[in-house]
Parts: structure tokens; sequence; C-alpha cells
């Protein structure tokens, strides 16, 4: 059964900036149309992880992308196992 908590860690990962994520969708070989989509797509939700007050993970590369993630994840599981026994 799925549990909710009170205090979610909300995440948003994003590209280092529009041109860097349209230099990746291209390199994938999305069409043109869809690349387009794809950035506003991006700016909008954007701005709803931050209206959320999301922790945002610029994704440089993978690797550091996953090695901040861990570090965010295991830091909020960490508070919240220490809220519980409180």
């Amino acid at each position: 059964m799925l549990k909710l908590v009170d205090d979610p860690i909300l995440i948003f990962l994003q590209a280092p900036s529009p041109e860097a994520q349209r230099r990746r969708l291209e390199k994938r070989g999305d069409p043109p149309e869809m690349v387009a989509q794809r950035l506003t797509k991006a700016a909008e939700e954007a701005s709803a992880g931050a209206q959320l007050g999301a922790i945002v993970v610029v994704n440089n590369t993978v690797e550091e992308s996953v090695e901040e993630l861990y570090r965010i994840i295991t830091a909020g599981a960490d508070s919240s196992a220490m809220l519980e026994d409180l």
C-alpha cells in the first residue's frame, strides 16, 4: 500500500539551458515540431516546479545528476526518519 507523506521531496530535473535541451533533442533525432513543443512544455514545467517549491537539479551530465539526486533523496529520507522517531 502506498504511504503518503506530509512533506514530500519535490525535485525538478532541467537541462542546463533551453539551447542545450534543443541540441539534445535534435541529437536524438526528434523532428523540429516536437523539439519546439518540448521546449514550450519544459518552460511550463519549470514554472510549475518553481510554484511548488521543487528543488532544481540541473542535468549537466547523467553522472552529476544521479549523484545530486541521491544526495537530495537520502538527506530527505534521513530527515523524515528522524521526525517519525519523535
